[in-house]
C-alpha cells in the first residue's frame, strides 16, 4: 500500500444564497456558496459535501484546479 499525506481544510463561506433546511421530494433546489478567492495547485482538488441530516444520504463532488481557474465571476 502506498502512503501519502492528505490535508483537510474547512473554509467557510462568505455568501450562501438558497440555503433552507427542507427540500421537498423529486423537486430541485440551487444552493450558491460564495467563497473567498483561493488557489489549488495542479494534483489537488476542491471536495464538496452534503449530508442529509439523520439519513444516510451523503454526495460528494471533486471540483479540479483547472475547473475552479476557468470559473467566471457571479455579477449582482
Amino acid at each position: 500500500m502506498k502512503r501519502s499525506a492528505q490535508q483537510e481544510l474547512e473554509v467557510k463561506p462568505l455568501h450562501i444564497e438558497g440555503d433552507t433546511g427542507l427540500i421537498a421530494a423529486k423537486s430541485l433546489h440551487t444552493f450558491v456558496y460564495a467563497h473567498p478567492k483561493f488557489t489549488l495547485a495542479d494534483k489537488k482538488y476542491l471536495a464538496i459535501e452534503v449530508m442529509e441530516k439523520n439519513g444516510g444520504r451523503h454526495f460528494r463532488l471533486a471540483v479540479s484546479n483547472r475547473a475552479i481557474v476557468r470559473a467566471r465571476p457571479v455579477k449582482d
